[in-house]
C-alpha cells in the first residue's frame, strides 16, 4: 500500500508519522518543526517566512538566493543509514535566477564533511540528488529528466524504497529510477533549507510543507498529489 500516494483531507492521520523526522509548514511566521522532534530551523534576513505566495496555510519560506538559508545544528534524525528507505518532499515554487544548482535541502555537506543534498538545476529545470562521503567524494549523483516550470507550485522530492530504488517525485509522477543503497554518513555541519551551511547553492524561490520521512518510503510510482497540508499526527 502506498501510504503517501493519496490526497490528505483535513483530519486524516499519517500512519507513518512516527517515521517523520521533520515537518515544516512555516506558519505563525516561523520554522518550527511540527513532527514533535524539535528540529526547528533558524531563519535569516534572506530566508524568511512570507504570506506573499504560499501553498497551504498562512506562510511559505521565501529564499532570496543571496548566500544564506534557514539552518539548524546537525541532527542524527536526518542521517540515512545504508539501504534505509526514506522520502524527502516539499512544495517548491520556482523563480528564475540565481546559481546553476540550488539546494532545496542540505544534510550537512560542506567539503570535506559528508552528507547529501536535494538540488534544483536552474539551467535545465531538473532535480538533482547527491550523496557525499567524508573528504567530499561523491557516492551518487542522480539527475531527473523533468523540467520544472517557473512561477508555479510543484510537489517535488526524492525517495528510496526497500529495494534501494531511488526515484524523483514530481506532481504525481516518479522518474529517474536508479538503484543505490549508499548511506549518508554522520556529519557535524549544519542542516539547511534553501541553501547550504557554507552559504553556497542558495535557492531563489518559495518552499512549503517540507517533510522528511526516514525508515519508510511513501510513493513508489504514480501517486495522487496531496491536496492539503500534510497530517500533523
Amino acid at each position: 500500500m502506498l501510504i503517501g500516494g493519496m490526497p490528505h483531507p483535513a483530519g486524516q492521520k499519517d500512519p507513518l508519522f512516527s517515521n517523520v523526522k521533520l515537518l515544516l509548514g512555516f506558519d505563525a511566521n516561523n520554522a518550527v518543526d511540527e513532527s514533535g522532534r524539535g528540529n526547528n530551523f533558524t531563519t535569516y534576513a534572506f530566508a524568511q517566512p512570507t504570506t506573499t505566495i504560499k501553498k497551504f496555510g498562512t506562510h511559505s519560506l521565501y529564499t532570496q538566493g543571496t548566500g544564506t538559508s534557514a539552518d539548524r545544528t546537525s541532527t542524527l534524525d536526518f542521517d540515512i543509514p545504508v539501504s534505509t528507505p526514506f522520502c524527502i518532499e516539499m512544495w517548491f515554487y520556482r523563480l528564475t535566477g540565481g546559481g546553476t544548482e540550488q539546494a532545496l535541502f542540505s544534510n550537512g555537506y560542506v567539503n570535506p564533511t559528508p552528507g547529501y543534498q536535494l538540488r534544483y538545476n536552474q539551467t535545465n529545470g531538473q532535480l538533482v540528488f547527491v550523496y557525499f562521503q567524508a573528504g567530499g567524494t561523491s557516492v551518487g549523483y542522480f539527475s531527473d529528466t523533468i523540467n520544472l516550470a517557473a512561477n508555479t507550485w510543484h510537489h517535488v522530492g526524492i525517495e528510496r524504497d526497500s529495494s534501494n530504488v531511488i526515484r524523483f517525485l514530481h506532481n504525481g509522477s516518479t522518474s529517474g529510477a536508479v538503484t543505490n543503497g549508499a548511506a549518508s554518513q554522520v556529519t557535524t555541519a549544519k542542516d539547511s533549507i534553501g541553501g547550504t551551511a557554507d552559504g553556497s547553492r542558495s535557492l531563489t524561490g518559495y518552499l512549503d510543507e517540507v517533510r522528511i520521512t526516514v525508515g519508510a518510503h511513501r510513493y513508489g510510482g504514480t501517486y495522487a498529489v496531496p491536496t492539503s497540508a500534510f497530517p500533523r499526527s
